[in-house]
């Protein structure tokens, strides 16, 4: 069976990692494998290359406060969705 190296991030409970693994380069093959690997686990991302060792992850839990939230609240800077579109930015 032929593998490529690929960065998985996966999400469990709100809470993601991310890890190097090996599976097909078939999508679909792909998918299945990290399923039976990673069974709790929610497949989010594959990205070819081996890039856990260097890679920053930010938790969903929109209820517990990351270190970034934190900080930008206390020098004020405001959160601002570089992906919404014009009409969805906030306003003063």
């Amino acid at each position: 069976m032929i593998t490529k190296m690929y960065t998985a991030i996966l999400s469990c409970n709100g809470r993601n990692k991310v890890i190097n693994t090996s599976v097909s380069p078939d999508r679909n093959e792909a998918q299945e494998e990290m399923r039976k690997k990673y069974p709790n686990h929610e497949l989010v991302a594959l990205i070819p290359g081996n890039h856990a060792d260097w890679t920053k992850v930010y938790q969903l839990d929109e209820e517990s406060n990351s270190q970034r939230k934190s900080q930008n609240t206390r020098i004020g800077i405001k959160d601002i969705d570089i992906w919404a579109m014009p009409n969805e930015l906030p306003t003063e």
